[in-house]
Order: C-alpha cells, then structure tokens, then sequence
C-alpha cells in the first residue's frame, strides 16, 4: 500500500510536469509563472488600476515611473482640457455680443478636442502599460540578459554589438 500512494503521487506530479511541457497550465497559472512568483494576471490588473504599479510589482522601476508618470500626466491633461472647455462655455453664455459668442465657442470646441486627443492618447498608455505588465510577468522566470558592447578597434575603426545570453 505504501509503494501504491507514493506511486500515485509520483503519477500525479508527472502528469502535471507533462502537461505544463506541453504548453498547458497548472493550477491556472503558467509554470514559469507559479515557479517565481509572478501571476501575469495580477500585473495586468494592477497597471490597469493604478498608472505604473503593474511594472513596480514587475521590479521595473524606472518603467514604473515612466508609464506611472505619463499616464497621470495624460489624465490630468484630459481633465485640464475639460475644465477649460467648462469655462469656455460659462464664457459663452454669458457672452453679450455675437463675437464674444463665437469666440468663446469656438474656444470651447477647442478644448473639448484637445481633451478628446488627450482620452485617446491616455487609452493608448493605458493599453500599453497593461500589455507590458503582462508580458514582464509572464517572462519573469527567464533567465535572459542582453548587453550592449562597444569597443575602438586600434587604427581608428569602432564596433558595437549587442549579445544576448540565456
């Protein structure tokens, strides 16, 4: 009975061990995932919640404060935009002449396209600050590193090469 249980055990964990070879997930997570703690999933939530804190989880800090940076800029941008459409609008309104009024509405519609540059611009970082976050996550168990070198040959020529090595 003893050598069955550690038989069916040892099963198991080769069923398993196959099945994430093959490309297939275990328990939900992918094995490279599960092995260094990285759950890809949750990097792609929490850029989406909060701007950069999906490379900070990631250890990306300068990425981090890179996309966190540009984000809340694009934001706040978008909402800058608005609120100088807003009072364009009072302007409008309260506007005594038809000059005034065109110019105040024009002003207005302005704005409002500056802020809707500044919504598609703010998508777009948030689409690529998810997709990074996901893609650092999911890669985080590969020991890969990439180094640029450059070197002045004597005589006067120069080299630079980048090697990658895993």
């Amino acid at each position: 009975p003893a050598e069955t249980t550690a038989a069916a055990g040892d099963t198991a964990r080769t069923a398993s061990s196959i099945e994430t070879a093959r490309g297939g997930e275990a328990h939900g997570m992918p094995e490279i995932a599960r092995r260094h703690g990285q759950n890809p999933s949750h990097a792609l939530l929490r850029s989406l919640l909060v701007p950069g804190w999906g490379q900070l989880a990631n250890g990306r800090l300068v990425k981090a404060a890179i996309i966190g940076g540009g984000e809340s800029a694009l934001l706040w941008g978008m909402l800058h935009e608005k609120l100088l459409a807003d009072d364009a609008r009072e302007k409008s309104r309260k506007a005594t002449t038809e000059e005034e009024r065109a110019a105040a509405t024009a002003e207005k519609d302005s704005h409002l396209r500056q802020r809707d540059n500044y919504g598609w611009w703010s998508f777009a970082a948030i689409l690529y600050s998810i997709a990074d976050a996901y893609v650092d996550a999911y890669l985080s168990g590969y020991d890969e590193e990439w180094k640029l070198h450059a070197t002045v040959a004597p005589g006067g020529g120069a080299r630079l090469g980048l090697v990658r090595s895993f």
